[in-house]
């Protein structure tokens, strides 16, 4: 189970509110407990803000306090002063990542664990991080489907299942359509070393952490930072 709870209080209430505008961290945080006392596996999501971002100790701070083991950040994609940028996708990951090769607990980070997967395994086990869509079907109440929650739009609709299975949602022309549009990269990523594997990664979430006008890629000064850790790490006797 995924429970949205967007950091510490101050963060999470700017942007989840109820319907009359207040504030909902402090009933997130009671089911937060409440799964707890229960004993239901659940992993916490963030929406990484562009405020969020400036401060990766405080977050990092909330995870222990809170105790939370498992917690997946997603990049803010609105294009107001929330959304996110290369340049402080990196930043928030880069501090992120000091923290916690020097905590000595482990906490699970999604994107972490991607990366891990990605260049020790071999193997994407996030959608889209190795530049391929692949479907991750979203439906709707009235049981409209869509490949991905990203595209839950007219234009990307495969059916609806009162009239199909999602196996014929999937062999769909418009899954197919979905699956293999090709995209065009930018001059930055001709030369990176990390294109084989990447290729661009999501690209909804493309401008939020890869390649931003300037030609910088937040994504690649990450890994070329988890990379330098690595090699350190394998060099301690």
């Amino acid at each position: 189970m995924g429970l949205s709870l967007d950091g510490y209080a101050e963060i999470h209430n700017k942007n989840r509110v109820d319907n009359i505008g207040a504030g909902t961290y402090s009933r997130v945080c009671n089911a937060k407990r409440l799964l707890e006392s229960y004993k239901v596996d659940f992993n916490i999501l963030t929406v990484l803000t562009r405020e969020a971002a400036r401060h990766p100790q405080k977050m990092w701070n909330f995870i222990e306090k809170e105790d939370i083991s498992y917690i997946q950040f997603i990049p803010c994609l609105d294009k107001t002063d929330c959304g996110l940028s290369p340049g402080e996708f990196y930043g928030f990951y880069s501090g992120l990542f000091k923290t916690a090769r020097s905590n000595g607990k482990y906490i699970s980070v999604k994107l972490f664990e991607d990366i891990i997967d990605l260049f020790a395994l071999g193997k994407a086990a996030a959608c889209g991080m190795n530049g391929q869509c692949s479907p991750q079907f979203v439906v709707e109440a009235d049981g409209s489907v869509y490949p991905c929650d990203f595209y839950c739009t007219d234009e990307f609709r495969l059916g609806n299942l009162k009239e199909l299975s999602l196996r014929d949602a999937f062999e769909s022309s418009a899954a197919k359509a979905f699956r293999q549009a090709k995209r065009k990269l930018p001059q930055a990523c001709d030369n990176c070393r990390y294109l084989i594997a990447c290729n661009g990664g999501c690209k909804r979430q493309f401008h939020a952490m890869c390649v931003d006008a300037k030609g910088f890629c937040g994504f690649k000064a990450l890994l070329d930072e988890c990379f330098r850790a690595g090699i350190q790490f394998l060099n301690t006797p």
